[in-house]
């Protein structure tokens, strides 16, 4: 092996994408399976859940609407990135000004989507232990 594929700066880099993807899935699981259960909870039709979306109807349909903006700024994440790339193969591996915007909004939406995901999970658990508990 070669001394660049056992540096520091290399195993970094590494550990970097693989966290970054896996977080990037995750986001994009927990974006897609918040619609999913809120909706089982609004359409079942046994009289626990009945009372819990009486109570909590608008925060539930928000809890479903946080699920769908996590994957659409999922969604909008990966096609910055691509436009990014495309930019960088057309100018040899270096960005433009106009690149470089890209890519840094891919960045900024990278975080952000992490943000409606998290708001959205947190808040479902809330209220089912509430329900459940309170």
């Amino acid at each position: 092996m070669s001394q660049d594929t056992d540096s520091p700066q290399k195993k970094a880099d590494d550990d970097f994408l693989r966290f970054a993807n896996k977080v990037s899935d995750l986001c994009r699981y927990i974006g897609l399976g918040l619609p999913v259960a809120t909706y089982a909870i609004i359409t079942d039709d046994s009289a626990s859940f009945k009372e819990l979306v009486n109570e909590s109807q608008f925060v539930l349909i928000t809890i479903a609407m946080l699920g769908a903006l996590a994957v659409t700024l999922d969604y909008l994440n990966y096609l910055l990135g691509l436009l990014a790339a495309k930019d960088a193969k057309n100018g040899a591996g270096a960005l433009s000004s106009k690149g470089k915007k890209i890519y840094r909004l891919a960045e900024v939406t990278f975080y952000i989507k992490q943000v409606p995901a998290i708001i959205g999970s947190i808040t479902l658990v809330a209220v089912l232990i509430k329900y459940l508990y309170g």
